[in-house]
């Protein structure tokens, strides 16, 4: 197993973790690709989006339409945590979200698209028999995923929450107008009417976006 570049005190750390005296719980920041990668795709094909003609298959988590040996957000550990929604089904118009695209901000700080629409609340529990940390991440798919040129997935959200055996705690995600934006060609923020898929973990709730 690959270990990056672990350091001074790589080794260390790993002993650590394979035998038990620390919980692991990080997450994989990027993907890896299976052997044959490099031979689907040419070193001067920079696309990052799936490419029927050229063969290439994309490439992050965000376009990757094989099956990589370790995704992105991958990780291990020594307890099991268990999700549950608080709130699972939003609805927001398409024009409210195209206005806070598109409007311009006289603060640099806040913009407009970073405007909370809704939060979405998920309960976390340690079950299993050890104190840990878990990363929660959160993803949001958008209507037709991986197809003109959306996204399968984007991270939106994360958080770090260290429980106790049997503790639980909520983790809140704010969803902004920049979440439901998707780039067209013209290189413009957009949205897309339909449904909105938040995923945490196995969890998937549904958001949509309609046009009164």
């Amino acid at each position: 197993r690959d270990s990056g570049y672990p350091g001074q005190s790589g080794g260390r750390a790993i002993a650590e973790v394979i035998y038990g005296d620390y919980n692991p719980s990080g997450r994989m920041p990027y993907t890896i690709y299976p052997q044959n990668f490099v031979h689907q795709v040419s070193m001067f094909d920079m696309g990052m989006r799936p490419n029927s003609t050229t063969g290439n298959p994309g490439r992050t988590y965000r376009f990757y339409t094989g099956t990589p040996v370790y995704e992105f957000g991958y990780g291990l550990s020594y307890t099991e945590f268990t999700y549950q929604w608080r709130n699972e089904t939003l609805s927001f118009s398409s024009e409210r979200v195209l206005d806070l695209l598109s409007a311009e901000s006289d603060t640099v700080d806040i913009p407009f698209e970073d405007t909370v629409l809704a939060t979405l609340v998920v309960n976390v529990t340690n079950v299993g028999k050890r104190d840990g940390e878990d990363a929660v991440l959160a993803y949001i798919s958008p209507p037709n995923p991986g197809r003109n040129g959306n996204p399968i997935k984007s991270l939106f959200g994360f958080s770090k929450i260290n429980l106790k055996v049997g503790e639980s705690k909520l983790v809140s995600f704010p969803l902004t107008a920049k979440v439901f934006s998707i780039v067209d060609e013209e290189g413009k923020k957009t949205t897309s009417l339909g449904v909105w898929n938040v995923m945490i973990g196995s969890l998937v709730a549904d958001v949509h976006i309609k046009q009164y």
